[in-house]
């Protein structure tokens, strides 16, 4: 939360532009909900009851509506990508006057890879989080509560058997964040050391081979590589375990609306508007 806290404090000159961003993320979450309530309209009123003479009006509601969507999504999209250049542009210039006024015993200890690394990579990782990141989350619990709310007003009992579903996507996911935070975390480490020794051979080349260490160099540099290799199929391997479970419990929740939302169709006791 510390963390958190200071990457805020970097976000607050450019507050406005941020406040401005999250609206549109609002806006475009509910336009995001009022299209699958048209389409709804389309498919009660004007095919199965055939009023014929509302399609035109529905069919620019549901066409304006996905326009102002998106309208509102480049708008969030810019106005997040344009406040976070900034902050990682203030950052990367503190990080350097910061290393500009280091020792040169901190240059001993401290491998240049890391350096480039903190430099590059990790002001990048949290470039993207002060992109969308922490914005997300208020996204996401808007439009998931937003979309629960919209799903009990359509039928209540077909919501009510989905989200017996839910826990197990959520499962799913912490499982698998759970394994892959520690591996992504030896890929960081890995990488520095992989930085470090592209700088460290490039910049002492000419004592390499003045005292024909090539081979030597070889060998270092390409464990290193492995290492960093195998880092990145380890990881790969965990995401291959858990995301076709994710798409299988997708697809079962697929069955669940066809099956359960077909029979209250068969019952009159649910629209096929509401069940599409």
């Amino acid at each position: 939360m510390t963390y958190l806290k200071r990457l805020l404090r970097y976000s607050r000159p450019y507050a406005r532009l941020t406040i401005g961003g999250l609206l549109c993320s609002l806006l475009a979450v509910l336009l995001g909900l009022a299209i699958p309530y048209l389409s709804k309209s389309i498919v009660d009123d004007v095919l199965v009851e055939r009023q014929f003479e509302l399609l035109a009006v529905l069919g620019l509601l549901l066409g304006g509506a996905s326009l102002l969507r998106g309208m509102f999504q480049y708008c969030k999209l810019y106005i997040f990508e344009y406040t976070s250049q900034k902050v990682l542009y203030d950052l990367r210039s503190e990080l350097y006057r910061k290393l500009q006024g280091q020792s040169f015993e901190f240059y001993d200890q401290v491998r240049t890879g890391l350096l480039m690394n903190r430099m590059v990579g990790d002001l990048q990782a949290i470039r993207q989080l002060a992109n969308q990141g922490y914005f997300q989350v208020f996204e996401g619990l808007f439009s998931l509560l937003s979309t629960v709310i919209v799903m009990l007003i359509l039928d209540v009992r077909l919501s009510l058997a989905l989200f017996l579903i839910v826990p197990l996507f959520a499962l799913n996911t912490l499982a698998m964040a759970k394994r892959l935070k520690p591996v992504f975390r030896e890929i960081r480490r890995a990488f520095e050391r992989l930085t470090s020794a592209v700088q460290e051979n490039v910049t002492g080349i000419h004592v390499v081979k003045a005292f024909g260490q090539e081979n030597s160099e070889q060998e270092r540099f390409g464990a290193i590589a492995a290492e960093f290799t195998q880092r990145n199929i380890d990881a790969a391997d965990i995401r291959s375990r858990y995301v076709p479970l994710a798409q299988a419990l997708n697809g079962l929740a697929a069955v669940v609306i066809l099956l359960i939302g077909g029979y209250l169709v068969i019952l009159d006791q649910l629209t096929i508007g509401s069940l599409v």
